[in-house]
């Protein structure tokens, strides 16, 4: 007997709800890790700023995860089948980095400290391909909204532990301690991954199962290949930073990737492994991605002067204009290095990605679709990535206000939003829950514009005895002073989050209904991947741009970005209504 074979009575309707609303839970509690703890963590060490800003590169994995979201559809790890033991593998390694990130400090041990974040941000995504899938091949047509919204409320619940309460602890304990816990819950969560339901006519394919070993040799064999390379070119060949100028980083990139190549080519073929082609596509892919980042790269520094000349006359001030000719080159690179991707998997022949891909583009209207799901949420985006900047520097709330408000209330309410939509789905169906609750993301916006006009009391204030929370806690019998919190602050931050946890349940039950169920794991990777690059990419044009017109015209700007996406919700509504048939 089997793990599968224990697990297999538990599949019931309610043990499948309550896994998917624990899998939520398991997707959002990685994320602040390397997000908000990790910032205060790196904050309280005292690594300076631009170290910190630095930082938030590890996060890149969560844009690029559809890249390597066909091996995770190949290959089949043992026991447990394709969807949970890839989902109990990622946990456990979670745990493991997590572990070992607690005991770093990130002060005398930065890279390594940053190394271990970034293998955080790599697995945590990779857990969220697996538990999209998942949720996407077991939830029934007829409750997917119900399914999404539990998603979302697990979700958010992983975000205040890992991001709001993880906070309080800290103070007690030290981010060491806090870490070490966090490994422990994934550990749990492995446990109970194990148990999850089974997913219907899920055939397990012993030929995906076998060729899982010869996977982790082939992909061992490439690591070990680019680290080796590399460390040649670094020690005996490119020694001198200075050496060869600008081809230094692109020699450092590109030739240990082809001693990747070689060392995979080398494995897959002395195993004799009949899919070696998809995973050495894989790295073809990454090939790709380098070389548009670099064509990217030297086109922005050529073009550097001649946008520097016309910011200026276009009447930027000029403090301004070194932010925006910055900006611009980040754009054109990212114009050359994701297509690189795709013509990387065209060159290898990749059918992994290429197969889900023209099985997604064959649908109609699929280009429509990709635009729907970069708008819908794009003024939330606009708006969300300076909220926190926006009330501390903006507003001059405090730091204590702001958290408890911000973070912990208004996680709540995106919980109860989202909870609240998937219920709304139910009686309202897909295309009008998302014009509605896409109305109401529009609006929430206007209420930082309200707070940017008319500030802090306007509407008066109340004070919240706080410290025997913070007791609790963590134990300590060192009470916390009470917070004074503004009413203003609080009707907005609410009202937008849990119009925010309503657009999302939509927005999720969008996406499972975009992806097949053939290809299921592939298409919500790509789906999703799109649908974060309003919030990644968003962010230095938000920085930018409110600087430049000021706060309140900024809330203005991002209200008015949401008229793309609701205005392609309309154009599109046949189609949106046959999706959700």
């Amino acid at each position: 007997m089997n793990l599968s074979s224990l697990a297999a009575p538990l599949n019931t309707r309610i043990w499948r709800l309550t896994s998917l609303l624990i899998l939520g839970f398991a997707s959002g509690l990685p994320l602040a890790l390397t997000g908000q703890a990790l910032q205060a963590w790196l904050t309280t060490a005292g690594l300076s700023v631009a170290a910190i800003g630095i930082f938030s590169l590890v996060t890149q994995p969560y844009a690029y995860k559809f890249i390597w979201a066909p091996l995770m559809d190949r290959f089949e790890p043992p026991l447990l089948g394709r969807r949970r033991g890839w989902l109990v593998m990622m946990q456990l390694l979670l745990a493991l980095i997590i572990f070992l990130m607690s005991q770093l400090d990130p002060v005398a041990n930065t890279l390594e400290f940053s190394l271990m974040a970034v293998a955080v941000a790599f697995l945590s995504s990779s857990q969220d391909i697996v538990i999209d899938a998942y949720r996407t091949d077991i939830a029934p047509k007829e409750e997917r909204g119900l399914s999404a919204s539990l998603g979302v409320f697990g979700y958010r619940i992983g975000m205040i532990v890992s991001g709001g309460i993880s906070f309080i602890l800290a103070d007690a304990w030290g981010w060491g301690a806090v870490y070490r816990l966090m490994a422990m819950v994934m550990v749990g969560l492995a446990v109970f991954s194990i148990f999850t339901p089974l997913i219907p006519d899920d055939e397990k394919q012993p030929q995906r199962q076998r060729d899982f070993g010869r996977f982790v040799l082939m992909a061992t064999a490439a690591g070990l290949g680019f680290y080796m390379v590399r460390w040649l070119l670094v020690q005996w060949v490119f020694p001198a930073p200075d050496s060869l100028g600008m081809l230094r980083p692109v020699m450092l990139g590109l030739i240990p990737l082809a001693g990747a190549l070689l060392a995979s080519v080398s494995m897959g073929n002395a195993l004799k492994f009949e899919a070696r082609e998809d995973v050495n596509g894989f790295i073809y892919m990454l090939f790709g991605v380098l070389i548009g980042y670099y064509i990217g790269d030297a086109l922005a520094q050529w073009l550097n002067p001649w946008m520097t000349v016309q910011f200026t006359e276009a009447g930027l001030a000029v403090a301004f204009v070194p932010k925006w000719v910055s900006l611009a080159e980040t754009l054109i690179i990212l114009t050359f290095a994701l297509p690189g991707a795709y013509w990387g998997a065209r060159l290898a022949r990749f059918q992994l990605l290429l197969t889900p891909l023209r099985h997604y583009f064959d649908r109609d209207a699929a280009w429509l679709f990709l635009w729907l799901i970069i708008f819908y949420k794009l003024g939330d985006a606009f708006a969300g990535n300076l909220t926190t900047t926006f009330l501390l520097k903006g507003v001059q709330f405090s730091q204590t206000e702001v958290g408890l408000v911000n973070k912990m209330f208004g996680m709540f309410a995106t919980i109860g939003g989202a909870l609240l939509g998937g219920a709304l789905m139910l009686r309202l169906g897909l295309f009008r829950s998302l014009v509605l609750f896409g109305l109401l993301q529009a609006a929430s916006n206007l209420g930082f514009w309200v707070l940017a006009e008319y500030g802090k009391d306007a509407w008066g204030h109340f004070t919240l005895a706080t410290g025997s929370v913070t007791q609790v806690l963590t134990g300590s019998q060192a009470s916390g002073a009470d917070v004074v919190v503004d009413w203003l602050l609080l009707f907005v931050v609410c009202f937008e989050n849990i119009t925010g946890g309503m657009g999302t349940a939509a927005f999720v039950a969008l996406l499972m209904g975009l992806s097949s169920s053939g290809h299921s794991l592939v298409h919500y990777a790509l789906l999703s991947a799109f649908a974060t690059l309003g919030r990644i990419y968003v962010g230095p044009i938000s920085g930018v741009l409110s600087e430049t017109i000021g706060w309140p015209h900024f809330f203005i700007f991002a209200t008015v970005m949401a008229i793309p996406g609701l205005w392609l919700l309309i154009h599109m509504k046949t189609r949106i209504r046959q999706l959700a048939d």
